[in-house]
């Protein structure tokens, strides 16, 4: 006789789901912050000093960027 997973194992699955949205939407918010605040002239060491990535990061948002965009170089 197999066993129904419980009703917290399914709260805590859909919790944990709407939580990875959550961070993915936040994320996009903030690669989106980060491009406008680059094309606006905000230096890149002020961006990496606010968010706590690091430059290479920084340079992998703009190419993922660029290259979403068609203009990759």
């Amino acid at each position: 006789m197999d066993k129904e997973p419980s009703t917290r194992l399914k709260q805590a699955v859909t919790k944990y789901r709407r939580a990875e949205a959550a961070v993915t939407t936040s994320r996009d918010e903030m690669y989106a912050a980060i491009l406008a605040d680059l094309t606006e002239g905000v230096r890149q060491v002020d961006v990496v000093q606010t968010t706590g990535l690091t430059r290479e990061r920084i340079r992998q948002i703009v190419k993922a960027d660029q290259e979403k965009r068609g203009e990759a170089q």
